[in-house]
């Protein structure tokens, strides 16, 4: 899956923090996004991840626009591991399971069927 920013910009409450991004992120490479604090370096992920709206510009993951996914559509094709520490009672497993809620049906199966 191929990843474009094409004139990302984001703000938080006015404030820029990314402004006119525009990159593409080649399937099946290593990337690296680097910047010092507040650079707004989770923000992109953020935004990669559907869990913020750009004020401007656009994401695609191959050729489809973030925008026009749904949240369930977005978390079929992109993982997120927030880098908050969560203090909960689940295991390794469950966490597991908890990826492949975007693929499952509630008591009829598989999703991807």
């Amino acid at each position: 899956m191929g990843v474009k920013f094409k004139n990302l910009s984001f703000d938080y409450g006015g404030r820029p923090v990314l402004e006119n991004i525009s990159c593409s992120l080649t399937a099946g490479s290593v990337h690296a996004v680097l910047g010092v604090n507040g650079a707004g370096k989770s923000t992109l992920i953020k935004l990669l991840a559907g869990f913020l709206k750009p004020v401007g510009g656009s994401i695609f993951l191959d050729d489809d626009n973030l925008n026009k996914l749904s949240l369930n559509q977005i978390a079929k094709r992109i993982a997120y591991v927030s880098q908050q520490q969560q203090l909960s009672d689940l295991t390794v497993s469950d966490y597991l399971l908890l990826g492949r809620k975007p693929h499952l049906r509630w008591l009829n199966g598989s999703a991807d069927e």
